[in-house]
């Protein structure tokens, strides 16, 4: 599974800053439907990553749970604000959409470990089984495809 470093401001989905102050002052909800948008759009999200190791969290039931975040800033953003110093050891990592949904999510599926979506600091983020989340991005590209199907139809 190869991985890329690349702040997303200086691609297509790159936020002002003011977008990600707002973005982070939303409630839980709210959040959780700001990443399920990013991730269409944008077709990758942001984990922390050190070498070859992802960062697990606690989700807030004495649960390991693997955080994603819509951009490399909200990701940067909620490890700087960590207070223990082994945090400063990773860094943003982008992972594609392919990526998340053949390799990463069945791994997670297989150790029963959830994803805990968009936490910033201070509020911790929607947590979803990676089952769920698997079965979303499945669903939601078969519409997408559906509607090309449909929209060639026309012309």
């Amino acid at each position: 599974m190869e991985l890329v470093y690349e702040p997303s401001g200086s691609g297509r989905c790159g936020r002002h800053p003011r977008q990600l102050v707002e973005s982070a002052a939303l409630a839980p909800e709210a959040r959780f439907r700001y990443f399920m948008e990013s991730l269409q759009t944008c077709h990758h999200v942001w984990g922390l990553c050190r070498g070859r190791h992802w960062l697990l969290i606690h989700d807030g039931a004495s649960r390991l749970a693997l955080p994603l975040w819509p951009t490399w800033e909200h990701a940067e953003d909620w490890n700087a604000h960590q207070y223990s110093c082994w945090h400063k050891e990773y860094a943003p990592r982008q992972i594609g959409k392919q990526t998340l949904m053949f390799d990463l999510l069945p791994l997670l599926v297989a150790d029963n470990l959830p994803l805990e979506l968009f936490c910033v600091p201070g509020s911790r983020g929607m947590v979803m089984p990676a089952d769920a989340l698997s079965d979303w991005l499945v669903t939601s590209d078969a519409i997408v495809l559906d509607q090309a199907k449909c929209w060639q139809g026309v012309r």
